[in-house]
């Protein structure tokens, strides 16, 4: 029997600065998808409320330096690799505008 994979998408507000480019602060939605396989739903929003959601959603980003995509997806799966989701993770993905979107490097290459 085939393994299913599942994508879950969950949207949050963030507010965020680049310094590097000596910037004002800015908001954005962001879209980010977590696909995984041997997992229900409820393991994947129950993961995501509790390790990603109180960092970023309504906030500005303080966690990430600099608060950038790139490093942003780095650290929402790292974080997720403490969740109850980990043992079914197969990729984190975080679209940041519409022509921006960020795969993890811990991700499985089918995803990307």
């Amino acid at each position: 029997m085939a393994v299913i994979t599942f994508t879950s998408r969950y949207v949050f507000q963030s507010v965020h600065r680049l310094p590097a480019v000596n910037e004002n602060k800015h908001g954005h939605h962001f879209y980010l998808e977590l696909s995984y396989r041997g997992a229900d739903k409820a393991v994947a929003d129950q993961s995501y409320r509790e390790f990603v959601e109180p960092h970023f959603h309504g906030r500005e980003v303080r966690v990430v330096e600099p608060p950038t995509g790139e490093k942003m997806v780095e650290w929402i799966h790292a974080q997720l690799l403490k969740s109850p989701l980990a043992p079914f993770l197969v990729a984190v993905a975080l679209q940041e505008t519409e022509k921006n979107r960020y795969i993890s490097s811990r991700s499985e290459v089918a995803f990307v």
